[in-house]
């Protein structure tokens, strides 16, 4: 069942809300379904709008019915759920950042034909504006643009940002009571709304669209000059694999013609992938890599044994093995004691100590403890 322009919008309107609301990670296969479901809906709004040709060059902010103003938004909702798009590789990219851009082109050169952009950035958006925006150039005028809205000057950049929060926060309380007007709307009960208020509200939801747009469109400057430096794609690996596997066949081919004798200039496949296969073909021929053997014994007690190396001997050979080497000492008893005994000591040297003791003796009777130097005093 075909849907009007209103309800193909609502409907595109609906989709940006469950994709917003949605718990898919953003690289999974479901989320990018939805988002190509909403990149559908929008493209499908922009083909009725044509072809009604509900917006025309020859009118003016005016002659636009407050109903249809809304749809004004197609090319800003594009550009947002482009943003959600997962590409791989540079090139790819770089096609996605150009449609992008060319989104918030469209966007803003329709809000210059009703006269809707600030004053402040009318005549900033003059060359990003003009002419036809083209992949070739989207670098450049991006870049220049990118120049055009940051000033020189730190201090007006500052204020010139801080102005442009503000006024953010303020038409966004605008917005909310805008949803809130088009709620009402759907109550068939509720009273009717001035028309100029709701005209005026969009308006206002313009601007802060507009506000966005270059918001967005200045951080993409960096990456667009970086994505028109990259180099060109290289061949994606399976493609060279398959490629250099054509080769390698057309040139076997040409080999089993041209040579009879069978040489090959093949790498030998591996081993582990080969092991099921018998090593001589019935003509002789090598199939896989294989090793020779000293003797047939040992290759038996491979292929009967554990697959793993065994001790060889006991503990209890090894220590005879040992003691046979002479790796281990045998005997032993108590240490002799280094100590020298009173019995080995000779008459003298007992006089000797005897003589000290008594020497030792008479000099602490001599010299009581206290009797040293008494500094004059006694």
């Amino acid at each position: 069942m075909s849907r009007t322009l209103k309800e193909e919008f609502q409907h595109s309107l609906d989709l940006i809300d469950t994709l917003k609301r949605s718990s898919h990670p953003f690289v999974s296969e479901e989320y990018q379904l939805q988002v190509k479901e909403v990149l559908e809906s929008l493209d499908q709004c922009s083909k009725m709008i044509s072809s009604l040709g509900i917006f025309s060059d020859n009118e003016s902010w005016e002659d636009l019915k407050t109903n249809e103003i809304v749809y004004l938004t197609i090319p800003y909702h594009k550009a947002l759920a482009l943003e959600r798009v997962r590409v791989q590789g540079a090139e790819d990219r770089k096609n996605l950042v150009y449609h992008q851009v060319k989104s918030y082109n469209d966007f803003l050169k329709s809000l210059d034909h009703y006269g809707l952009l600030p004053k402040t950035h009318a005549s900033r958006l003059e060359s990003f504006l003009a002419g036809q925006l083209t992949i070739e150039n989207v670098a450049s005028k991006v870049k220049e643009l990118s120049d055009q809205l940051r000033p020189t000057d730190a201090a007006v950049f500052r204020a010139e940002k801080i102005a442009k929060h503000k006024a953010e926060k303020e038409l966004e309380g605008k917005l909310n009571l805008l949803q809130k007007i088009e709620a009402k709307q759907k109550d068939p009960d509720a009273p009717n709304v001035d028309e100029d208020e709701v005209r005026d509200l969009r308006k206002e939801e313009l601007k802060l669209y507009t506000l966005k747009s270059l918001n967005t469109l200045e951080m993409l400057s960096m990456e667009v000059q970086m994505l028109a430096r990259a180099p060109s794609r290289p061949e994606p690996p399976i493609d060279l694999m398959r490629r250099a596997q054509a080769e390698q066949d057309q040139d076997g081919r040409e080999r089993q013609i041209e040579d009879v004798t069978g040489y090959t200039d093949k790498l030998e496949k591996n081993p582990l992938t080969e092991a099921g296969r018998p090593i001589l073909d019935s003509m002789g021929k090598i199939n896989r890599p294989f090793k020779l053997v000293s003797t047939r014994q040992q290759l038996q007690s491979k292929v009967r044994g554990t697959g793993q190396y065994l001790p060889t001997m006991s503990v209890e050979d090894y220590l005879e093995e040992e003691k046979r080497r002479g790796g281990i000492i045998e005997g032993g008893g108590e240490i002799p004691s280094t100590e020298k005994s009173d019995n080995d000591m000779d008459d003298e040297a007992a006089d000797r100590e005897t003589m000290k003791a008594r020497e030792w003796d008479e000099f602490v009777e001599a010299n009581p403890k206290g009797s040293g130097n008494t500094m004059n005093m006694g």
